[in-house]
């Protein structure tokens, strides 16, 4: 048959068996089905009878159940058409495959158990049925359940929901194993409307696409306190002014305000200019202490029932204070009643606090109830290897009075909009956080966030945080923080890596803290951040933690009084600012470790104290290579404070040891070598950089203790005037005084605003003063290496008090630093301009106060550090234009370690491009080779400077001058001569090279590339144009006809030509010069040639 003829008619066959009714219904019919003899035919049957048999297929459920019940695959899907309730006594159990479909807004409430036991490859399916429209949702399954009841889902996919479930008991146990909540508007789980949670179990869950929180813990109103909504008047439908306070109960930030009516009260008509007062009650007065109108951007109504008031920017409301809202315009409900107002605070979007739900009472009498419900629980609750994906605010959010005995373990936590895991309470603790994997949290919002008054025993391992604000916040107000453990952590990729808030509301609280093993890298902020700058630090110990590469500094602590301190076996590397930042008022007994400070782009170690600091050990520290001091002490006030630098290695950093204002200190035994920082230093104020050890006064002043002096501080005094002074004041045993701001004059404690009193007796706080005592404390420095800087040591003690020439509270001012039997680079010892004015080593410089060096060591105490030697080749050389040269630092060296860090640089710059070399960040081991490309002639220098795996720079560069030329003007030879390369420190050695011809050795006919300049083109035209015009009258003379051109014109133009290339080859361009005495020898044998032929053809 014709093979078109075929396909017609099968086309007109599919046309017409499509368009048929029992086409349509073949159409439906699934593949597999086809062979069904059933399918078949109930494919064929008519349209009223298919809708007929598909409500014989449903299960439709109305009523309650009050008996044990089963529901099993083959009996449905179950369509449930109104609410259900499990009663108390009653058993629900659905087996696996079964499919149930609740209706619109039907809720199934568990007073009973509830069973639904489907498999991994058979789950139960909790769904709107599949042919109901998407924006159709069904409510939850709410468990109301008594002491016995229980709720288990297991292997189940809950989709469609508002909530998936509701928890309304404390009563019973739940376990949820093995489930999928999709696609739910609010919630996963949410425990509310009860004032503790029951047992509850989530485990290898997953939540995704949830509108609201995947788990939300938050009994009764969460920590939210009493609270309250009011109005000016009691009549309903009246136009009135209604009144909100609102007390979070904990810290609580918020750029956003939503009020909700719920379907009562119409507040359509209201506007930026209907807020009377808006802002923070500090002190429970009932009044605004600080106003928020200002901040106020916009106000919103999205329906006539509520409305959102945005701020400019983010606020916090403190744990004790009270928001307070007034506004007018509202229509009050059309009858009498109480009214639910739900009050959401939000940042970016995201609720803060539990839902909040204020009764609004409107009646007669006028009287409205505070929310102020009993104490909320959350306890023995476990969420487990479960995944929230998609989630629009937490993923877990647990809120309460007290938050006890949680565990949230193994979980995987992304693209959240709030918090991955929210903690927060007025008590936490005991609490586990371990082993969860959080990424791409919301922009203000942490991977892991406590917030908190009081909170113990809280045991944070093993989590992997990334893309957050803060990977791990911690902020408590008004308690104590106790035993709070961080152990084997990583936060990378986040604002902060971790950051603690504390404020105490009394003196005396205090915040103790463990962080061990942990990897706080790479985030943009700081990598880790402490900050309780009124309280009381204490037992914080930092252990073999890794805090690098962070964008600000590596590690902040700051606290009124930071005491016992452990710093220790921490790696503290590439951060954008100081390596480690002790900020307080007091650091006491504390102890700095075998840590490693390198290459931070601040101090390695910095403490600064307003007051003391006293008992401090920084022993066995590798500082290295950090832009501004390698070890920073420095305290405001002059006083006895022990500290003892000993055996650390100081090396390559802007300055190496700085004590100030600590007359106790004790530098010993360390190895402060070539603090010559070669990058940008950070500078510190009135010393230059590659100073190695720096001793001077605190900036603000003295405290002097008079306890253990028989004399009277008023005869220590020559100012008789600052006598006077010290008799009217009231005795202590300690006296403050600061730099004064005028000739003569003390500051007392209070005017200093110093918390003198509180000073405990038990330590040396004060510089104790005795007259004509030459062995009374000073600075000691002893048993150092010190060489390889521009000075070794400046020493700066003045008077403590200057505030004119007669002032003299340090009677005698000889011996203020001990510095002897130290190394100074050389076995003559340091030069100092009058003491030691022969000395060969480092430069010692007393500006005010006096030093004793002598006798010095003439040998280094450890083994001697060696700067490296840079050796810098370049191949080839000379190099052709365009071609690309490799330059190499492989033979540089290192007598005491390696080369790490090598540094090219190529002048004048703008003439070439390097490749592969490291940047002025340092990371690591840079390639010890580059290349380079230069696009025109002339002579380069390559200059290289290394360093080596201290940091240490070499002495200076090593330089190589890269001869670049035309291709035509280079031919290589071998021949033994110096390479043109330099090598620091070092003598050149002869080796096998390209080398450069003379521009006459390049024979009658150079490159073609001698034709691109000027001259050559212009000799070109006019050489050229005599040999076209000679070939010419050539021909014609040979022919017997006349010659158009005569000769004398003909040789002008030649010689003309040769002219223009010698002179330009005499200037300088290459090949010319030998192409215009070839050109000019083979001008004349051609004319000897042509006078030869013109000769014998014509006789």
């Amino acid at each position: 048959m014709n093979r078109a003829l075929t396909r017609t008619l099968a086309l007109f066959l599919v046309v017409g068996l499509s368009a048929s009714p029992v086409g349509l219904a073949a159409v439906a019919v699934p593949a597999d089905a086809s062979a069904d003899p059933a399918a078949e035919s109930a494919a064929t049957v008519a349209p009223g009878e298919a809708a007929d048999a598909a409500r014989a297929d449903v299960t439709y459920v109305e009523d309650d159940v009050t008996e044990n019940t089963t529901w099993t695959a083959e009996g449905g899907p179950y369509r449930i058409a109104a609410d259900v309730t499990v009663e108390e006594g009653a058993t629900l159990t659905v087996e696996p495959g079964t499919a149930v479909q609740p209706a619109a807004d039907i809720r199934i409430t568990v007073e009973g158990n509830l069973t639904v036991a489907g498999a991994a490859s058979d789950p139960v399916t909790i769904a709107t049925a599949p042919q109901a429209p998407d924006d159709v949702r069904w409510a939850s399954i709410r468990y109301e359940g008594g002491p016995n009841s229980r709720l288990s889902l297991s292997h189940v996919t809950v989709e469609n929901a508002t909530t998936a479930l509701t928890v309304g008991s404390s009563a019973g146990r739940l376990s949820l194993s093995h489930v999928t909540v999709r696609n739910v508007s609010r919630d996963g789980v949410r425990v509310a409307d009860v004032a503790r949670t029951p047992r509850l179990t989530v485990e290898d869950s997953t939540f995704a696409d949830v509108g609201g929180r995947g788990v939300a813990l938050t009994p009764g109103t969460g920590a939210v306190g009493e609270s309250r909504v009011t109005s000016n008047s009691t009549e309903p439908s009246n136009r009135t002014e209604h009144q909100i306070a609102l007390r979070p109960g904990l810290d609580t930030t918020m750029d956003a305000l939503r009020v909700s009516y719920r379907g009562h009260g119409d507040v359509s008509h209201m506007n930026r200019s209907s807020f009377r007062r808006f802002g923070l009650d500090l002190n429970d007065n009932g009044s605004v202490e600080r106003s928020l109108l200002p901040l106020v951007k916009e106000v919103n109504s999205s329906d006539k029932n509520s409305y959102e008031i945005r701020l400019r920017r983010s606020v916090t409301i403190p744990a004790d204070a009270t928001l307070r809202v007034a506004y007018e315009w509202v229509e009050n409900p059309n009858t009498y009643g109480t009214y639910p107002v739900e009050v959401a605070v939000r940042t970016k979007g995201v609720a803060q606090t539990a839902t909040t739900v204020l009764p609004f009472r409107l009646r007669s009498d006028g009287g409205q109830p505070a929310l102020d419900e009993a104490t909320s629980r959350v306890g023995g609750v476990t969420v487990r290897d479960s995944t929230f994906e998609s989630v629009g605010e937490q993923g877990v959010f647990v809120a309460a009075d007290e938050v006890r005995n949680v565990r949230v373990t193994g979980n995987s936590v992304s693209d959240a909009r709030g918090s991955g895991i929210a903690l927060r309470g007025r008590e936490v603790g005991p609490v586990v956080v371990a082993g969860n994997r959080l990424a791409e949290i919301g922009p203000t919002a942490d991977g892991i966030r406590v917030v908190s008054r009081r909170a113990a025993d809280l045991t944070l391992r093993k989590n992997r945080v990334s893309r957050a604000d803060a990977g791990i916040g911690l902020y408590a107000h008004d308690g104590n923080v106790d035993r709070i453990r961080l152990a084997a952590n990583v936060v990378t990729d986040s604002a902060t890596g971790l950051r603690v808030r504390h404020r105490p509301r009394y003196y005396s609280q205090h915040l103790s803290l463990t962080a061990v093993d942990n990897r706080f890298a790479d985030n943009r902020g700081r990598g880790v951040s402490v900050v309780a700058p009124s309280s009381r630090v204490r037992n914080l110990t930092v252990r073999g933690n890794e805090i690098s590469g962070n964008g600000r500094a590596g590690l902040v602590l700051r606290g009124n009084e930071v005491a016992r301190i452990a710093l220790r076996n921490n790696d503290v590397r590439r951060n954008d600012a100081a390596g480690v930042r002790v900020l307080a008022g007091k650091f006491l007994h504390s102890a700095v470790r075998n840590n490693t400070l390198a290459d931070n782009r601040g101090d390695g170690f910095v403490a600064r104290t307003e007051l003391v600091v006293h008992d401090l050990s920084v022993a066995e520290n590798r500082v290295l290579d950090n832009a501004g001091v390698g070890l920073n002490v420095d305290n405001s006030l002059t006083h006895a404070g022990a500290v003892n630098l000993t055996d650390n290695l100081v090396a390559a950093n802007a300055y190496g040891i700085r004590v100030a204002g600590a007359f106790g200190g004790r530098i010993l035994n360390n190895t402060v070598v070539y603090n010559t920082y070669g990058g940008a230093p950070v500078p510190m104020q009135d010393y230059r950089p590659g100073t190695g050890i720096v001793v001077e006064e605190g900036e603000a002043g003295a405290i002097f203790r008079t306890g253990d002096v028989s004399a009277t501080l008023e005869r220590l005094v020559d100012d008789r005037q600052v006598e006077e002074m010290l008799d009217r004041r009231v005795p202590d045993t300690y006296t403050v005084v600061l730099r004064p701001n005028r000739a003569a004059y003390v500051w007392e404690g209070s005017e200093g605003a110093l918390a003198v009193r509180a000073l405990s007796e038990d330590i040396p706080t004060g510089v104790v003063l005795r007259k004509s005592d030459e062995n009374r404390q000073g600075v000691v420095v002893r048993g150092n290496d010190v060489y390889g800087h521009v000075r070794g040591m400046v020493v700066n003690v003045s008077t403590l008090v200057d505030a004119n020439t007669t002032t003299r509270l340090f009677v005698n001012a000889t011996r203020t630093v001990v510095a002897e039997r130290n190394y100074w680079g050389a076995d003559a010892g340091p030069t100092h301009a009058s003491i030691h004015p022969e000395g060969t080593g480092d430069l010692v410089v007393t500006r005010q106060g006096w030093v004793d060096f002598i006798p010095s060591a003439s040998s280094p105490f450890g083994p001697r550090r060696e700067r490296p030697v840079a050796n810098v080749t370049a191949s080839p050389n000379p190099a052709p234009v365009g071609e690309r040269v490799l330059v190499s630092g492989t033979q540089s060296s290192d007598a005491d370690g390696r080369v790490e860090t090598y540094r090219f640089r190529i002048r004048p710059p703008e003439n070439g491009t390097l490749e592969n070399v490291s940047g002025p960040t340092r990371s690591g081991p840079s390639s010890p080779e580059a290349t380079a490309t230069f696009q025109s002639t002339g002579n380069y220098t390559v200059s290289l400077v290394v360093e080596d795996d201290l940091g240490v720079e070499s002495a200076s560069a090593a330089n190589a001058t890269v001869a670049v030329r035309n291709r035509s003007a280079i031919r290589t030879t071998t021949v033994s001569a110096p390479t043109g390369t330099t090598t620091a420190n070092a003598s050149e050695s002869p080796a096998t090279t390209t080398t450069l011809p003379d521009s006459s050795e390049n024979g009658l006919f150079p490159q073609l590339t001698a034709f691109t300049t000027l001259g050559g083109l212009l000799g070109l035209l006019l050489y050229g144009g005599g040999l076209v015009l000679g070939g010419v009258g050539a021909v014609q003379t040979v022919r017997r006809a006349g010659v158009s051109v005569g000769g004398k014109t003909i040789n002008g133009l030649a010689v003309a030509g040769i002219a223009v290339w010698v002179v330009s080859g005499l200037l300088g361009t290459d090949g010319l010069l030998a192409l215009g005495v070839g050109g000019g020898a083979l001008w004349v044998a051609l004319v000897v040639l042509l006078w030869a032929l013109v000769r014998f053809v014509l006789d």
